[in-house]
């Protein structure tokens, strides 16, 4: 088994929650220190793990969230600044709270996603 396989399987594992919700069973932190040239990551349970370990894996969470966010914008304004069909498309709504209380409610996302299962487009040369 490879490093991503081990990964994969690690994001996958999943319990019910005491409220019945299907929630991640470990949660990936990053750890760089000092001493390590490479960060290292740790995969936490978060029926056990320390408090102060759970809210830096939940910040490193939504700051790679943010990120993705960062980089929609600028590739959707790239577009529209670049446009061969001389259109601009509509503005996207980067306010996700009413996602997360809908889903703090409800207990229900789509966990599917899987980044490395998408088809790597081909480029053409123009």
């Amino acid at each position: 088994m490879c490093a991503r396989d081990i990964r994969r399987a690690l994001q996958q594992a999943k319990f019910v929650d005491a409220q019945g919700h299907e929630v991640r069973a470990k949660h990936a932190l990053r750890v760089v220190g000092e001493q390590l040239e490479l960060p290292m990551i740790v995969y936490l349970d978060p029926r056990t793990a320390k408090p102060d370990l759970m809210e830096e894996a939940f910040r490193q969470s939504l700051d790679a969230i943010k990120n993705d966010v960062k980089r929609h914008a600028i590739e959707k304004h790239s577009y529209d600044l670049n446009k061969i069909y001389n259109a601009t498309l509509p503005m996207f709504d980067y306010d996700f709270n009413r996602f997360a209380e809908e889903a703090k409610m409800t207990g229900e996302y789509d966990d599917n996603y899987e980044p490395d299962d998408l088809p790597t487009p081909e480029l053409t040369k123009k």
